[in-house]
């Protein structure tokens, strides 16, 4: 690309460096002190451009579907036409200098495919016209640009006077989505754990970036999605090597906003980035995240975005820096149901009988159960409470079938076919996912750490919960790791034979326990709450390897941190929803289908929901814990078909 801006009306563009299309001779448009004059560009071959008002429909209908062309844009308009004179067109459009273009599609200086849209002119030739956005939720580690054709090798957007821009094309440049590219045009920023060919991968820290230098391909699932016709636009920002952390623990870089409420919420987790960029930014399709304890659900919640940590094996891990090999998925996060679930439909594999079942069959496989574990309610607040109760109603409705509650402890001790133990289940899991991705990432750090100069380099900036993580994941032995896989892949497998059984849904509070503000760092005596252990409840999907999808529902109010008590501000709730392994498509498709209206899709800023007190819109939970006391008979019991215990 150009590297000069162009500055129009206050709004800022580079252009494309490739040349996309000519003109047989340079257009006598009022001369222009811009080296590349803005221009639109029609093809109106085989149409009928002389009707009356065809030019200003056109030029209209194109501004509307895009966030790059300006009005200036469409003060010079290039028509290719064949066969009408000139005159019948530029009269109808008097405020636009308007050059006439008879192709000759003999002449291979002629692009045939050059579609209708904004351009960058300079003599003969075109260029494409990059928008550039700021970052003002500090979201992006760069902006990237995307060749026009394989093979897709990246380039680092320069940052303007210190700061990050995201360069984006235009949605004119691309078909609408079809069958064979389904993500036709889509702008996707991924977060910087996975390869970009040309870039480097720098997972958080800048001198694991210097050490590993550029990379020479494109991680697995992001050729998956290039083959699918997504537009990568930018990098995410991430905690350092995808770990866990609160947003005030960051230390070698800043963390990004929280575009919910205040902005001075949490925004959870290493995929952090991905979940503030989609929550923040309208000009941004989807986002792709990781996922090996938590990082989709956890930054979902917090930032109240839809969000899907896809069934384990479903999305290839090569080409990312990874956590454990045995945990690690990537995933996706949306404003809206409707396009998590086509992006879910592209993208996902399939990998087993039953995710193979064709999408007809599949979306008339009918929910049997829909379980509500029976141990979460005391720990949580009031309001989230009230909005799952009302999400699993919505479900019931849906569905035609009760809810029903359930202990996971006493169907783990009513099974023959688990091992016999002395504890519960959450005790003999406790230190399951944590001894499985510390003694993993302690494998992947040494190895970087022994290759690793600091004369060389420089010095190496580690968070001190990454420098904690290492150091206790020196103490995870072998055989404390063999245990922690066998225990694993038997409550896999009980989760596979009792709990998550075809038609089967599970529904889960979602994010934290309560309000967790970007100013309050974790203590230093309660480190280990990032690194897995104990049950929780990510503990199912991230051992069962099952799909986990982040639905925000509503918001609650909390006082602003910025102003007290002068001014009463929006966190977003959510709950998760869990299914089968392998059932992602089906159970995306449903929720679909079960969600309200008014909570299928969610806005940027700082309400997820439109603000309003009950009714059409999301609702302030505001319900108080008196009130949930009365109402408990009627969650526990209300037709529902008992606790499963067995």
């Amino acid at each position: 690309m150009g590297s000069d801006i162009i500055n129009i009306d206050g709004i800022r563009y580079i252009s494309g460096t490739t040349i996309v299309g000519s003109t047989t001779q340079s257009p006598c448009f009022e001369l222009s002190s811009a080296a590349r004059v803005p221009v639109i560009v029609l093809n109106a071959v085989g149409q009928s451009p002389t009707e009356h008002l065809w030019l200003e429909r056109r030029i209209m209908e194109l501004e509307s579907k895009d966030d790059v062309i300006n009005t200036i844009f469409t003060k010079r308009v290039i028509v290719m036409v064949s066969g009408i004179e000139d005159e019948d067109i530029k009269q109808q459009f008097t405020p636009s200098e308007v050059y006439i273009e008879y192709p000759d599609i003999t002449q291979d200086f002629y692009n045939a495919s050059l579609r209708d849209g904004p351009y960058f002119l300079d003599g003969c030739n075109l260029y494409k016209a990059y928008r550039l956005y700021n970052d003002p939720y500090n979201a992006f580690v760069s902006g990237v640009q995307q060749p026009d054709g394989e093979p897709f090798i990246y380039k680092e957007m320069p940052q303007i006077k210190s700061k990050i821009v995201i360069p984006v094309p235009s949605r004119h440049y691309f078909p609408p989505p079809y069958e064979q590219k389904p993500l036709s045009g889509k702008r996707i920023a991924v977060k910087d754990i996975y390869d970009l060919w040309g870039l480097p991968t720098a997972a958080g820290c800048t001198q694991y970036a210097v050490h590993k230098g550029f990379a020479f391909d494109n991680a697995e699932c992001i050729k998956t999605l290039l083959s699918l016709g997504a537009v990568i636009v930018a990098k995410a920002k991430t905690v350092q090597f995808a770990s866990g952390m609160a947003s005030a623990d960051w230390s070698a870089d800043t963390c990004p906003t929280n575009p919910r409420g205040d902005g001075q919420l949490d925004t959870d987790c290493s995929s952090s980035g991905s979940a503030a960029a989609i929550a923040g930014y309208e000009w941004l399709d989807f986002t792709v995240g990781s996922d090996s304890l938590g990082s989709m659900t956890g930054p979902a919640a917090a930032c109240g975005v839809f969000g899907l940590r896809p069934s384990f094996g479903m999305l290839s891990n090569v080409g990312a820096v990874p956590v454990s090999p045995v945990l690690d998925t990537p995933g996706h996060f949306s404003r809206s149901i409707s396009e998590l679930s086509s992006m879910a439909k592209a993208w996902l594999k399939p990998i087993d009988k039953a995710s193979r079942i064709p999408a007809a069959l599949r979306e008339r496989w009918t929910v049997v159960r829909i379980l509500t574990p029976t141990d979460w309610e005391p720990f949580h607040i009031p309001s989230k409470v009230s909005a799952m109760k009302e999400f699993v109603q919505d479900l019931e409705a849906y569905w035609k079938v009760a809810h029903t509650p359930f202990s996971i402890d006493k169907c783990w001790n009513n099974d023959p076919g688990c091992p016999s133990r002395d504890s519960s289940l959450s005790k003999y899991l406790y230190r399951t996912v944590a001894d499985i991705q510390l003694h993993d990432c302690w494998q992947n750090a040494s190895r970087f750490l022994g290759e690793y100069s600091e004369e060389q380099q420089g010095k190496l900036e580690v968070d001190k919960l990454i420098q904690y993580k290492w150091d206790i994941g020196q103490s995870v032995t072998d055989d404390d790791y063999k245990t922690a896989l066998e225990r694993k892949e038997i409550f896999q497998k009980f989760l596979e034979r009792r709990v998550f059984t075809e038609g089967t849904i599970m529904v889960l509070p979602g994010g934290s326990l309560d309000i967790r503000f970007r100013d309050e760092k974790t203590p230093e005596d309660q480190y280990d709450k990032w690194q897995g252990f104990g049950f929780q409840n990510t503990t199912y999907s991230v051992l069962g390897g099952l799909p986990a999808i982040n639905v925000p529902v509503g918001h609650r109010q909390y006082r602003s941190k910025l102003t007290g008590e002068t001014t009463m501000v929006n966190q977003p709730v959510s709950v998760m929803v869990l299914g089968p392994r392998g059932s992602d498509i089906w159970l995306v498709h449903h929720l679909e289908k079960a969600l309200r209206k008014d909570r299928r899709s969610v806005l940027v800023g700082s309400d997820a929901f439109e603000v309003s007190d009950y009714g059409e819109q999301a609702p302030k939970f505001k319900e108080s814990f008196a009130d949930l006391k009365l109402r408990a008979g009627a969650w526990s019991s209300g037709g529902c078909s008992g606790v499963i215990d067995s």
